[in-house]
């Protein structure tokens, strides 16, 4: 699967996020892998091919997750596979309720008795039938195509309305007993199962057909979080948020088959984003959380690694303090997009910080006033600079990560608005303010 860049698969990376001001996050592609568990004698979708364009994977990867958020409104067990069984694989209280064929198309066409992608989930569900994977008289089969069933044709027979299962049966029939390689072994496969059996599976096969690609997804997963109580900004914030957690989620599943998806973890995750949505929390990024890079030469011109030098020499100190002051950016750079933080709160709490961390600056700077020596300076301002990083200030009551606390009083220590030498100031020649 070659890598891809599409807006809605990652929000986080967008352009005009900031990530630019990371370099090696110079990007806004993600590598999402079909991992196929070796040695496997199963029939999975690995057997037939998965989407080869990059427009067809999106689709069946938005169509899975709104598949699964219409099965969490019931509240039930159930549970999802994305490329297990089938394109999308459903589950509830632990039996195989439903697969789902996702077939996409750029260009309006119309889908024939004699389609290709017809045959090839047909072929499917019968080599799944015959293995013992599947029972279809207890599964429903959907074909969800972008494509229209032509008028007239056992596939328009199949639709949800007017359905006509034994006349879909007769033209399939007459199709499967062509002696032509278009097809071949789908046709062979529908053939291997008596006529009994044939008409069992047409039964339970839907054939949903115009669906909806792209954008239109997005408007529908849209939708369904207005539904929830999403409003505005939040509703783009959330929308960001979810289909964040459903990248990290799917790729999980994809390595390991039996990671099933469960639907109370797209609904506990729901109701995650609404809680750090209220006014006293602010949602902050796992990925931003779990960043980590080494140190880069560049590095050394940021004033508040300069100001780090003044009372210390441990290269781990400094590493940590660019860490938290770089999530620290980008973060506070989401809040300001996602408008879930205003300018005025950023500097009513930065105001904060500063206030409380004056008394403490003039007190050692008091305690130190006949001082000298350049060691015991050293000390007393890495013991300022450990004193200040161990408070516990958050920007609301309900967003305690500390790297914010630690990254806020890095930034302002950037702009020398706080500092840990007594002497900072005259040290690296900078106004008093």
């Amino acid at each position: 699967m070659e890598d891809i860049g599409i807006r809605i698969l990652f929000p986080t990376f967008a352009e005009g996020v900031g990530f630019e001001t990371w370099p090696e996050t110079r990007r806004n592609k993600r590598r999402l892998e079909t991992v196929v568990r070796p040695g496997s004698k199963l029939v999975t979708m690995s057997n037939f091919g998965v989407p080869a364009s990059a427009h067809a994977y999106i689709d069946q990867f938005m169509t899975a997750l709104i598949a699964l958020f219409d099965s969490s409104r019931s509240g039930g067990p159930t549970e999802m596979v994305v490329e297990g069984l089938d394109d999308i694989e459903i589950r509830s209280n632990g039996a195989l309720e439903e697969l789902i064929q996702v077939k996409s198309h750029l260009a309006g066409s119309n889908l024939t008795d004699r389609s290709a992608d017809l045959w090839k989930t047909i072929r499917v569900w019968c080599e799944l039938y015959r293995s013992g994977q599947l029972d279809i008289g207890a599964t429903n089969l959907v074909l969800l195509t972008t494509q229209k069933a032509a008028p007239g044709s056992a596939c328009a027979a199949l639709k949800r309305t007017e359905r006509k299962v034994d006349e879909a049966l007769a033209k399939l029939n007459a199709i499967a007993g062509e002696a032509t390689a278009t097809n071949a072994q789908g046709y062979a496969a529908f053939l291997k199962l008596s006529s009994a059996e044939r008409r069992q599976l047409l039964t339970s096969v839907l054939v949903a057909d115009g669906s909806s690609q792209g954008a239109a997804l997005e408007e529908q997963l849209r939708a369904r979080l207005e539904y929830s109580v999403f409003r505005g900004e939040q509703l783009e914030h959330a929308l960001s948020e979810i289909v964040g957690w459903w990248i990290r989620r799917v790729a999980s599943n994809l390595r390991n088959a039996d990671d099933a998806i469960q639907a109370s973890e797209l609904r506990d995750t729901v109701r995650s984003i609404m809680n750090n949505l209220r006014r006293e929390a602010l949602p902050v990024s796992k990925e931003i959380q779990a960043y980590t890079r080494g140190f880069d030469t560049d590095d050394e011109a940021f004033l508040f690694i300069r100001q780090l030098r003044l009372v210390t020499d441990s290269e781990n100190l400094v590493l940590i303090a660019l860490h938290d002051y770089l999530r620290c950016e980008q973060q506070v750079s989401l809040w300001l997009r996602d408008s879930l933080l205003f300018a005025d709160d950023g500097e009513r709490y930065a105001n904060d910080l500063r206030d409380s961390w004056r008394f403490l600056f003039e007190a050692m700077r008091a305690a130190h006033a006949e001082v000298d020596n350049i060691d015991l300076l050293r000390k007393a301002g890495l013991a300022l600079f450990m004193e200040v990083m161990k408070q516990d200030r958050a920007i609301k009551p309900e967003c305690r990560e500390s790297f914010i606390m630690r990254g806020s009083y890095h930034r302002l220590a950037n702009e020398l608005l706080v500092g840990w030498h007594a002497h900072y100031q005259d040290l690296l020649a900078c106004p008093r303010r």
